[in-house]
This record gives C-alpha cells, structure tokens and sequence, in this order.
C-alpha cells in the first residue's frame, strides 16, 4: 500500500480537511510529507514518491520558507491536494523579481539569477528538452545548499546530481533513447576515477564564457578534452573550480600554503616564476659545478702527466 492511501485510511478525508484547514505550519506538511514510505501509484504503473527529507531541509537555504510559500495554499489546504499543489512557484519567481523581499537586502542576487536563466536557455537540457527540464530538474529545493568553496566533500555531492541520471540506466532510458558509457565516454582520460574524484562534471562540461555560471551545459563534443587546459599556470580550473577560494587562500595562506594546503594538487597549474627562476639557477649552478670540477680533475691530471 502506497503512503498516500495509508495516511487516507488513517485520517479519513473529512478529518484531512480539518488538519489542513487549522494552519499553514510546516509541521502540519510533515506529518505526511516527512515519512519515507509517502508515494502515490502513477496511472502509468510507476511509483511517484511524496516525501521530502525533513532533516536535509532544515540544513537548506531554504529551511526560513513555509511550504506554502511555494506551494499553493488554495491546493494543499484540501485532502487530497490539489492539480497545482506540486510546486505553484519556479525558482525564477522569486530570484529573479527584483521587488521580491529576498532580493531587497541584495539587489545584486536577481541580477546573478537573470544571467543564471539565460546560460541554463542555451544549455543543451534546456535545447533539447525545452519546458520538460527546469531548475528542479537538477536541484532538489527541499535539502538544496549553495556551496561557492567546493571541496572533496562537496564535489562528489555535486557530481551526484549529474550522475543521478547520466550514471543511472534506467532512469536516463526515462529520459532519452541514448545509450550512455561513461567509463567508455572517459576512456581518453588518464587516471579516469581520480580525475572524477576530484574535479566536477561542471568544470569540464559547461562553458566559460561569460558570466562562467556553470549552467550552460555544453553536447559531449565541446567539453574539455586537452590536458592543458588545465594543467597549466592559468588554469580553467582557476576560472570555476577554485573561482573562490584560490583567491581567499592566497590572500590568507601565501603562495606556498595555499599550494601545499590545497586537499587538490593539480600538476603544472602551481607554477610559480620566481621559483622557476630559482630552479633554473639552481640546476644551472649544478651543471656548472659539474663542469667545473670535471675541468679541474682534467687539468690537474694534465699537469701530472707533464
């Protein structure tokens, strides 16, 4: 038995318009919406799930919003919900309206979400998918947290979101008649898991153009694919991996802690001039010395002989 008609045997609907009608606490949500089981079972055959993790939303961005803030109050105040109870409001409703109370105290944040919109419109979800792929499509907002700063810890979690439907068979059949390999897509890339570890699908498949907010998603065949690119002195890496805090630990560390410091060592992207300079004049110095005493050990011999 699905959540859904277990908690309408339990109630009975009568008694649902009741706890509905009392208040629009997130806690009246929760008491259905928080069990793991809640689910309803689709005409299709498959099974739609109805609950949210009450814990991963309290950890949100969004943890301050009541459900109704997104969701229409006219439609869940009723037993079963109603057609638009599901998400009444987009993302774009509220970040990008420069008159909506979260952007008055940063005026600056619809500005960043309109350019956020225009890169996901030229992505290739968005061209290929059109209106079927939104926001929601990648970001979970019941348990979503900005992270600017990723870490080994966050990258994974972030390249979760990808591999939720690139790395699953099943649910990326739900969405394409492709047939996707990702170990044999990657097959070029030397040290394929550790590169996956430690650098995020963004940073290799969305453009750098400007503004470089990581959300226009590049086809396959314009994705990062040279070693240089990366490993070099100025990094693409630099430009969205370590956007943030390559600058916070320079200022902060100097040059050799944030190097040494770093939980990500990227071969060739930490060079630094002076200590090329220093390198070179300490090898230069060793070959001379070699010389040097290869010249005297000749010389003297030299003058024995004579």
């Amino acid at each position: 038995m699905s959540g859904i008609a277990f908690v309408l045997l339990l109630l009975g609907s009568a008694q649902a318009d009741t706890i509905l009608s009392r208040g629009s606490s997130n806690e009246w949500c929760w008491r259905c919406h928080g069990m793991a089981t809640f689910s309803v079972l689709r005409a299709d055959g498959t099974i739609r799930t109805l609950s949210a993790d009450s814990t991963a939303f309290l950890a949100s961005n969004h943890r301050r919003l009541r459900c109704v803030t997104c969701h229409s109050w006219e439609d869940v105040q009723v037993f079963p919900h109603g057609k638009n109870a599901h998400m009444a409001q987009t993302c774009t409703d509220c970040h990008v309206a420069e008159s909506h109370p979260l952007n008055r105290t940063d005026p600056l944040q619809a500005m960043h979400f309109r350019e956020i919109t225009d890169e996901f419109r030229k992505s290739v979800h968005y061209q290929t998918e059109d209106h079927a792929f939104s926001c929601f499509s990648c970001h979970d907002p019941h348990r979503f947290r900005k992270s600017e700063n990723p870490s080994l810890q966050t990258i994974g979690t972030q390249n979760g979101v990808c591999l939720g439907c690139h790395g699953d068979a099943a649910r990326f059949a739900m969405l394409s008649e492709r047939r996707i390999d990702l170990s044999a897509k990657h097959a070029w890339l030397p040290r394929r898991e550790m590169h996956w570890e430690h650098v995020r699908c963004l940073d290799c498949h969305t453009s750098y153009a400007p503004p470089n907010l990581s959300h226009n998603i590049l086809p396959a065949d314009s994705a990062v694919h040279a070693c240089e690119q990366c490993h070099r002195q100025n990094s693409i890496l630099l430009d969205k991996l370590y956007r943030y805090r390559h600058v916070e630990e320079r200022s902060r560390n100097g040059f050799v802690n944030a190097a040494l410091v770093n939980d990500s060592y990227v071969i060739g992207s930490t060079r630094n001039r002076y200590l090329d300079l220093l390198g070179a004049v300490l090898v230069g110095g060793a070959c001379v010395g070699v010389a040097g005493h290869g010249f005297g050990r000749w010389h003297s011999a030299r003058k024995k002989r004579k």
